[in-house]
């Protein structure tokens, strides 16, 4: 069994109930769980879901770009880009929004 702090996780990503870690130093960690049970664990003001099936911590977004159509990429400290459902992007529109009044 391996802990891993909150704070060190960059993202949570989804495959049926297999969940994968990966942390800020690029390690990747499995586990059997639903991504809504984790997502009701986490700190909702240090994590945010991007979709369906991704989570990201919100000290790990660099900037995110939307596009005509409303959709986002998300681009990642590390320059890894994820994209952004439209419903999302509004609630981390709505979220940045009350980081930065």
């Amino acid at each position: 069994m391996v802990l891993v702090p909150a704070a060190e996780v960059v993202m949570v990503e989804a495959h049926g109930e297999r969940l994968t870690i990966t942390t800020r130093d690029q390690r990747r960690h499995t586990i059997l769980y639903r991504l809504k049970n984790l997502e009701e664990r986490l700190d909702p003001g240090q994590f945010v879901r991007l979709g369906r099936g991704l989570i990201v911590n919100f000290s790990a977004i660099e900037r995110f770009v939307t596009d005509r159509a409303g959709t986002s990429t998300v681009v990642l400290n590390n320059g890894q880009t994820l994209k952004m459902s439209r419903m999302q992007t509004v609630r981390l529109r709505r979220l940045l929004q009350d980081v930065l009044k």
